[in-house]
């Protein structure tokens, strides 16, 4: 598994989200006074992140755009969090055609005698129906910063290792008050 933020929300971004985030307390509140009372913000966002739900929505104009290759199991989990978000992902069966013969290297874990069956495969249609799960796959996604939390929450301690590695990186990208 391979994982790389290809967009960070920006100092500026953040700062714009904390705008937004006071606006509930000041109508007229403007980026230079959150620039000076920075750490204020940065502590009234921890406690809405806290209290979770609609409170910390301001999380969700803060996004990230990441390049993933992992196996296609840990993706059908990983879908179900794209909800208004988009994934670019490599064909599979342009993958095949390209990868041809599959090698031990385009899978998490294979037995030689399923890649020696594979591989005698001649339609790359049915290759690519019959793949197994250990399939490695490159995507290009986006979540949002709320997504996210909700990722490390629901998969904190999964038995998939591939979950501790992904909820780790997760949560040391996130700004240090939306950390829970």
């Amino acid at each position: 598994m391979r994982i790389e933020v290809i967009k960070f929300p920006t100092d500026y971004e953040i700062k714009v989200v904390l705008m937004g985030m006071g606006l509930s307390y000041d109508p007229n509140l403007d980026i230079l006074e959150v620039e000076r009372k920075q750490a204020h913000f940065e502590k009234v966002a921890r406690e809405l992140v806290k209290k979770g739900g609609s409170h910390s929505k301001f999380l969700r104009m803060l996004h990230y755009q990441f390049d993933l290759t992992a196996p296609l199991y840990l993706w059908k989990h990983l879908d179900q969090y794209k909800v208004g978000s988009t994934t670019l992902s490599t064909s599979t069966v342009h993958s095949i055609k390209k990868y041809r013969p599959l090698k031990k290297e385009h899978f998490e874990i294979i037995d030689d005698r399923i890649l020696d069956l594979l591989n005698n495969i001649e339609d790359d249609l049915t290759l690519s129906k019959i793949l197994p799960l250990s399939f490695l796959q490159r995507r290009l996604f986006d979540l949002n910063a709320q997504q996210i939390l909700n990722i490390i929450h629901q998969r904190k301690g999964h038995k998939f290792k591939e979950w501790e590695i992904l909820v780790d990186y997760m949560y040391s990208i996130l700004p240090s008050f939306a950390r829970q």
